[in-house]
């Protein structure tokens, strides 16, 4: 027999034999007998100094206790030992969170799970009305303190209270976004595990994986990340997962890999164009060009409508056999796709890059013909022209396409030639208002406070650029891409 004094000054005796029973099993009976949760347990034995228990095998008898032993039963964050035992499990919160950071802080890590478990049942068994909110912004703040695996048990355990079945997708989303841009890192990987737990092999789940991989990558876990669309690409039928991760491995240099990745999304998704482009690119990239130039052939029997592998297919023939194929492939294209201004562009653009002006101006006039709104064909025309037809050709421009971005930003740079500061730097963040998205504005913009902004000026425009996270302009996407500019 073995005595416990409980903090309402009642001493109770138990029917235990301290050389057989373990001190796990004498915690269950403690439980039982006084209604204190095992989590808020803590004990010292009398004319001892007050000690944690950390071994649940022990015995009894290898504390020293024997029988008639007396065993003092604190609740500290109840109140210690001098406040009536209440007669019920508490249902303020942060009493919960504490207990699960002191067993996280002793290394219990499965007993943080069972009181953050408890705490969920006995406020519903209360009647206690669960804050989500509240609950999240507690596992951020954990985060912070490094309580990780208290952070996690909370976000599982709560993240999905008070929130309807069809909303759920769309709000853990949100919530793990949020997470992220504040830096609860954590937080936002905890989100994303729980959400694919509970989506993870239905069709709609491609986003959640997504941006599980996104969170990965942006934070350079890169083998965290390669996992993740490992375990997509078994589970879900997306193109977008495959061509991620043909990505990651294309960053890491692993070639072999990533050409695997391209074939076998090749395989799945014959009609996903970037794939194509992605296997021309490799191509280049190893100077295959023969190689390239096919890949170019058979991704347009697939996707005769892709625009940028018609472009890459006459750009790699200018390369290889010169102007005159390059011409051919843009009149087909062009025939195959009428009214798209980015095939008159290339074309134009072939013109001038062999000095042919007049040819480059003959093509412009007739592609200004077939697509007269074009902001980036009229952006091109005022920066052909001559000096003194360019005021002209803006204004006419702009009464065609006043909010074009291209348009604004062609005028922007006649001002900046013409060393109208103030008129240019407008002209430029208007440029970047109207579409901010276009990272070719972003970086003219850059290039202009560089050269006549002040280091404020500079700093503030990189870091609109930076939040905004542009993905569009010809120079933009060529060099975002590049393998050396990865990460």
């Amino acid at each position: 027999m073995v005595f416990i004094s409980i903090p309402n000054a009642t001493t109770l005796s138990i029917d235990v034999n301290p050389n057989t029973t373990t001190i796990s099993a004498f915690e269950q009976i403690v439980q039982q007998r006084t209604n204190v949760p095992q989590p808020l347990l803590r004990y010292s034995l009398r004319a001892q100094n007050p000690s944690r228990v950390f071994h649940d095998s022990l015995l009894l008898s290898d504390l020293s206790v024997c029988r008639f032993s007396t065993v003092i039963i604190h609740v500290p964050l109840l109140g210690g030992d001098e406040g009536a035992l209440p007669p019920r499990f508490p249902e303020e919160p942060v009493i919960w969170i504490t207990v699960a950071r002191l067993e996280e802080a002793d290394g219990h890590t499965a007993m943080v799970w069972n009181t953050i478990e408890m705490c969920v049942e006995t406020l519903q068994r209360g009647g206690v009305v669960i804050d989500r909110e509240y609950w999240i912004n507690a596992a951020r703040v954990c985060e912070r303190g490094r309580y990780v695996v208290t952070c996690k048990a909370i976000i599982k355990n709560f993240i999905g209270i008070g929130v309807d079945e069809e909303d759920r997708k769309r709000t853990w989303l949100a919530d793990a976004e949020m997470s992220k841009k504040r830096g609860f890192i954590e937080t936002a990987r905890a989100i994303y595990e729980h959400s694919l737990t509970a989506y993870a092999v239905i069709p709609s789940s491609e986003e959640i994986w997504l941006a599980a991989f996104k969170l990965e990558y942006e934070n350079k876990e890169m083998e965290r990340a390669r996992m993740l669309l490992a375990k997509a690409r078994e589970r879900v039928e997306s193109e977008r997962v495959w061509m991620k991760s043909a990505i990651v491995e294309r960053e890491l240099s692993h070639v072999e890999e990533e050409r695997r990745l391209i074939d076998e999304g090749l395989k799945q998704f014959p009609t996903f164009f970037k794939f194509w482009l992605m296997l021309v690119q490799l191509e280049e990239r190893f100077n295959n060009l023969e190689q390239a130039k096919k890949a170019c052939e058979s991704g347009l029997k697939h996707c005769p409508n892709c625009i940028p592998l018609w472009i890459s297919y006459a750009n790699l023939e200018e390369r290889v056999n010169e102007l005159n194929k390059a011409r051919e492939i843009l009149i087909t294209a062009r025939k195959k796709n009428p009214y798209v201004a980015d095939l008159w562009l290339a074309a134009v653009r072939v013109e001038l890059r062999h000095d042919n002006r007049g040819e480059a101006e003959n093509l412009l006039s007739k592609a200004l013909q077939e697509c007269p709104k074009s902001g980036i064909l009229l952006a091109a025309d005022i920066e052909m022209a001559t000096r003194s037809q360019r005021k002209t050709n803006s204004m006419d421009a702009m009464k065609k396409c006043f909010r074009d971005p291209h348009v604004t930003a062609a005028v922007a740079k006649l001002f900046w030639q013409e060393k109208k500061v103030e008129k240019a730097r407008a002209w430029l963040k208007r440029a970047v208002t109207l579409n901010q998205d276009i990272g070719d504005h972003w970086a003219l913009y850059y290039k202009f406070e560089l050269q006549h902004g002040t280091k404020v000026r500079q700093k503030a425009i990189l870091a609109k650029c930076v939040a905004r996270e542009p993905k569009r302009g010809e120079k933009w996407q060529a060099i975002s891409k590049a393998v050396e500019n990865a990460h």
